[in-house]
């Protein structure tokens, strides 16, 4: 695998462990963050395997209007952390069979 892809990756994984943990504790803002964090470095992992394309394009489209929406609205620490999970799997889904990213 590229490894900046891989590290990205690896950082994406383990900003949304450190965000379980912070909702666990209840601090549900901070835990937001590491969201945002993660979701969009996620997609960067995507365009270190595929470069500018259509699939990185919408994994950083999605990447940006999830973490707006999460800035916007009422949403839970627990839901959003729900939300990127599934957004991280589509991700990892669109890369390619070679350099497949592990499904968080």
């Amino acid at each position: 695998m590229n490894p900046k892809a891989a590290e990205a990756w690896n950082y994406a994984l383990a900003k949304m462990e450190s965000a379980g943990g912070l909702i666990e504790k209840d601090q549900g803002e901070l835990a937001k963050t590491e969201i945002a964090q993660a979701v969009y470095v996620g997609a960067g992992a995507l365009y270190y395997l595929l470069g500018e394309g259509h699939e990185e394009q919408v994994a950083y489209q999605a990447a940006q209007s999830f973490i707006t929406d999460m800035a916007e609205e009422e949403v839970s620490a627990a839901g959003a952390y729900r939300t990127a999970r599934q957004i991280l799997g589509y991700i990892a889904d669109l890369s390619p069979a070679e350099d497949r990213l592990p499904a968080p």
